[in-house]
């Protein structure tokens, strides 16, 4: 009797761990399938087909409604250049993403403002780039000119306010140049 007890227990036992293991297995074809979804919509919003930078920029925290301001993340970069962000530098990146409403959604504001308010990190500028020349190809070359004009010159003009007398020191050149060779532009620009 004690044997038989002792043996239903032990099924019991088993039973317990084969459903706790079915159900992490399910949790995590749950999780794949989910990250299948956002992987799928972030590259129709994108149009980015190569899955490790999608999951690079799903590992920043960028979705869908967010990831728009990956195209402003150079300003990002010219404000925290020189290492620290300025007042004159915050205020004009940030009179220029509102007033302009060049971010079409709240989250997109939001992840932009989070990085004038900690620099950004190198993988972010490197994505920003590997993004940048999938989306190129995805425009024509009028597009391509006329917004990579327009976010240079957004950052000359945010570079130009934290110096003195709108000297742009050689860090905000450096992403000045950027700039220039992802877009393409004239290289005078810089």
């Amino acid at each position: 009797m004690i044997a038989r007890l002792k043996l239903k227990k032990a099924h019991k036992l088993a039973d317990l761990q084969v459903a706790k293991w079915m159900s992490s297995r399910r949790q995590k074809a749950e999780i794949e399938r989910e990250r299948e979804l956002l992987r799928a919509k972030l590259a129709e919003a994108t149009s980015v087909r190569d899955e490790q930078l999608l999951d690079r920029l799903i590992q920043q925290g960028l979705c869908p409604t967010s990831v728009e301001a990956l195209r402003f993340a150079p300003i990002a970069e010219v404000v925290w250049a020189s290492g620290y962000v300025t007042d004159a530098e915050r205020e004009l990146a940030l009179e220029v993403i509102d007033s302009g409403k060049m971010l079409s959604t709240e989250e997109a504001v939001r992840v932009f403002r989070e990085w004038l308010k900690s620099a950004p990190s190198e993988d972010l500028w490197t994505m920003w780039e590997q993004c940048s020349s999938q989306w190129l190809h995805a425009n024509d070359d009028i597009d391509r000119q006329r917004f990579g004009q327009f976010l240079h010159h957004l950052a000359t003009r945010i570079a130009a306010a934290s110096g003195e007398g709108e000297k742009i020191c050689s860090s905000e050149r450096a992403v000045l140049h950027r700039i220039s060779r992802v877009y393409q532009l004239d290289p005078g620009l810089s």
